[in-house]
């Protein structure tokens, strides 16, 4: 049987879950797609979390089907990608502990320990609030101390998608810049606004450049 040579795509939305597989000539050839399934918090007035074994499992399943359906297809890469701001919180065994979507706004209480949003600005070009990640963190230690101290390795949705894959812990640079935790004109981590956050830098995956194969 002839082979045509195809990509597997995941991508992690808002509202859903897509896997797709994609001809080398760029055409769709199959997409397969699922709710994404948010829990609320308690302790928050408007927190939501999704558990990331969960929906690794809706990944499997959909990339299954997908691959059922692309018959005649040799798989030669696999990428992600997936919702900005988001973030999973991995421990130090590699095992996913939260995951916190865009749309979760648990940090939204402590906005006002920023004392110079303006300087977050400058080092970041986001004006900072609750959508970021460094803030459902900070809300995470204030009031969920089990998982802030549980946690080693914070990774954006895609990379951690990624993660699972490969092994490989990295935070993509763009998806790093959602985080308020990134100096943009140096394109590395700052040390600086981890400090104004309160947030242990060797938490953060090691940078790596879209396109990067990790494995």
């Amino acid at each position: 049987m002839n082979t045509s040579q195809a990509y597997l795509v995941i991508d992690i939305g808002t509202g859903n879950v897509r896997v797709a597989v994609v001809a080398a000539s760029g055409e769709i050839l199959c997409v397969k797609r699922d709710n994404v399934h948010y829990q609320s918090d308690p302790l928050y007035p408007d927190a939501l979390h999704f558990d990331p074994a969960g929906l690794w499992e809706q990944i499997g399943a959909l990339a299954s089907a997908a691959l059922r359906e692309a018959k005649g297809t040799e798989i030669v890469a696999i990428t992600a990608s997936s919702q900005r701001e988001g973030v999973v919180l991995i421990d130090a065994n590699g095992i996913p502990v939260i995951g916190l979507p865009n749309h979760d706004h648990r940090g939204r209480e402590w906005e006002h320990i920023i004392a110079d949003k303006h300087r977050v600005y400058q080092l970041t070009g986001r004006y900072p609030s609750s959508l970021f990640s460094a803030l459902k963190i900070v809300a995470l230690m204030h009031r969920r101390p089990e998982i802030a101290d549980r946690f080693s390795t914070m990774v954006s949705i895609s990379d951690w998608a990624q993660f699972c894959l490969t092994g490989i812990a990295a935070y993509e640079h763009s998806q790093a810049s959602e985080t308020i935790l990134y100096d943009v004109e140096k394109g590395e981590w700052s040390e600086e606004l981890c400090r104004i956050f309160g947030i242990d830098p060797g938490k953060l995956a090691p940078l790596r450049h879209s396109g990067t194969v990790l494995g």
